[in-house]
């Protein structure tokens, strides 16, 4: 890494609770912000007022931007919406029930990650878009603060393979809370946690 002065300080958020018109199926369907998950946003951008943050980052499903739209307006910064920060897409299981996903989902995260989801990505390939769009994020803010509204899923897969010193062991980390934020320093060479996972 470069002297800390360079790196990027980025605050990875998990997109907010939403609601869905089909909660009970595998869809692309992005959800919506319930009351609750807009109280969650608001939380967030009162906790990150003193970061100085000069602008927000959000995946393109709904609740992700739904989310970075309440952050970028209480923080008064521009938001940007991002392709590689969503979840794995559904491909052929869309209207199936979650538990063929969440075996491959877990294979994932058992370091499998060659194995392809039906009709869409790899566990390589969704990891290879979302970090390629954090370096994108952190090559554009070095020496500043930026907000990254992703998702558990994909957060929970791709941080522990691309940062150190999280606290938690690279398979199977803890699920994320809706809100939850994940702080990471990002040098040119090495990335790290400079908050425990989940915090």
């Amino acid at each position: 890494m470069g002297d800390s002065g360079g790196a990027a300080r980025l605050s990875l958020v998990r997109s907010a609770e939403a609601g869905y018109d089909r909660p009970d199926v595998l869809s692309e369907e992005g959800g919506r912000l319930t009351r609750r998950g807009r109280e969650q946003a608001l939380i967030v951008a009162t906790r990150l007022r003193d970061q100085e943050v000069h602008a927000v980052y959000g995946s393109p499903m709904t609740r992700a931007q739904e989310t970075a739209e309440i952050l970028g307006s209480v923080l008064a910064v521009p938001v940007t919406t991002l392709p590689g920060l969503e979840e794995p897409w559904v491909g052929d299981l869309d209207g199936a029930g979650f538990e063929r996903g969440r075996a491959v989902y877990q294979r994932w995260l058992a370091g499998d990650l060659a194995v392809r989801w039906p009709g869409a990505e790899t566990g390589q390939e969704v990891i290879a878009r979302m970090t390629h769009a954090l370096e994108y994020v952190a090559a554009r803010h070095r020496g500043r603060s930026a907000i990254v509204v992703s998702h558990g899923g994909v957060m929970s897969l791709t941080l522990p393979r691309i940062a150190r010193d999280s606290g938690v062991p690279m398979h199977a980390p803890p699920t994320l809370a809706h809100g939850a934020v994940l702080q990471i320093e990002a040098g040119e060479d090495t990335w790290r946690f400079t908050s425990r996972w989940g915090d």
